[in-house]
């Protein structure tokens, strides 16, 4: 069962889409994401019942009104009312990806035990476009359990090429 952020995403992309104005969107709801993120008392104060449906979404529009396009505050306000607002990190991821997808770009997360240097990156992320076919944004993650070498994750696929997994896969062979 998929997250009910999703539905919201999806809902948000086709007008999105409609309007021919998924960038600007994006913009606004990862600012949204954003401050959710920085004061994430917000959410709660959104959802209090000690404040009035009417004083909540008094809230969001002072909060938003000047910042945002009538359809993505008036997604917020919904949210609101129907008590998810809670699902909006949720929301912004998915939105995100399918504006990412809709522009052939993926986000891949290189896992390392030492950062890559400036060369590096550029083979990775060369490697990956060609593999992929698309766009790819690379995020960079220390992991020093890796030992050395990098494993790589695209959504659910993970290529490993750290020593660690070749460490396990010797160790598989020998306990064999």
């Amino acid at each position: 069962m998929k997250p009910i952020g999703h539905d919201y995403a999806e809902a948000l992309f086709l007008i999105a889409r409609e309007r021919d104005c998924v960038s600007e969107f994006l913009a606004e709801t990862e600012l949204i994401d954003g401050i959710l993120r920085d004061f994430p008392d917000y959410i709660g104060l959104l959802s209090s019942p000690a404040l009035s449906m009417e004083e909540r979404l008094s809230n969001l529009e002072e909060a938003f009104g000047k910042s945002l396009s009538e359809p993505v505050l008036s997604l917020c306000k919904l949210l609101c009312e129907k008590g998810h607002v809670s699902c909006f990190p949720e929301l912004y991821r998915h939105f995100s990806e399918l504006a990412r997808l809709l522009q052939n770009r993926i986000t891949a997360t290189v896992f390392y035990a030492a950062m890559p240097d400036e060369a590096q990156k550029e083979r990775i992320a060369s490697a990956l476009s060609r593999k992929t076919g698309k766009n790819v944004e690379t995020v960079y993650q220390e992991d020093r359990s890796l030992i050395g070498g990098i494993k790589i994750q695209i959504g659910d696929t993970v290529y490993d090429g750290s020593i660690a997994a070749r460490l396990n896969a010797i160790k598989g062979v020998i306990g064999s």
